[in-house]
């Protein structure tokens, strides 16, 4: 079984990070403007689905790049 680096977790745990806090802004936004809770939650979930996926890539992409 292969261990992954402690500068590996630290970055996914960032981008995890991002996301959920991605998520909680938007909720937070939504609601206090009066969107229906669930809607609300449901795509803010997806947003911090989205904004997980875009910093887990470009920090990939970052250290792929200073690999060379």
């Amino acid at each position: 079984m292969s261990q992954s680096s402690p500068r590996m977790n630290t970055s996914i745990k960032g981008n995890v990070i991002s996301g959920l806090i991605a998520l909680a802004i938007y909720v937070v936004i939504a609601l206090a403007t009066g969107d229906n809770p669930g809607a609300a939650i449901g795509v803010g979930v997806g947003l911090g689905v989205v904004v997980f996926l875009l910093s887990f890539a470009i920090s990939r992409t970052i250290r792929a790049n200073r690999a060379r």
